[in-house]
């Protein structure tokens, strides 16, 4: 890649992400202020301590849907979009299947057919 194509990707890509962010920023910034879910997150993930595990880790990776959800549930229900509803709580129905299965996994020592209490 040449030094003008580089140039011109990296262009195009900052177009992008500058339409993401601006995009998301609806999403993720309450009160206008765009670090809102970051300064949440961190008071949420110094409840778990070390972050040393899988399922350590997916919690923290989780956090960020809660605070969507948060910001969610101090919304007027009525301007709320049912997919956007559906989205965010399957986000964290998701992340609990795999702290779930985490969980188990860790307990029987790698060797769990992840089935639960109905093994």
């Amino acid at each position: 890649m040449t030094n003008k194509e580089f140039n011109d990707f990296l262009l195009w890509q900052q177009g992008v992400s500058f339409e993401v962010l601006n995009r998301k920023a609806n999403e993720y910034a309450a009160n206008n202020y765009r670090f809102h879910n970051f300064n949440i997150a961190k008071d949420i993930l110094k409840l778990i301590g070390k972050i040393d595990t899988k399922p350590k880790t997916a919690f923290a990776f989780m956090t960020k849907h809660f605070v969507s959800l948060i910001d969610l549930l101090n919304e007027q229900p009525e301007e709320l979009a049912e997919e956007i509803i559906a989205e965010k709580c399957g986000d964290l129905i998701n992340y609990t299947h795999f702290i779930h299965a985490m969980l188990l996994e860790e307990k029987h020592k790698g060797e769990c057919n992840c089935k639960g209490n109905n093994q």
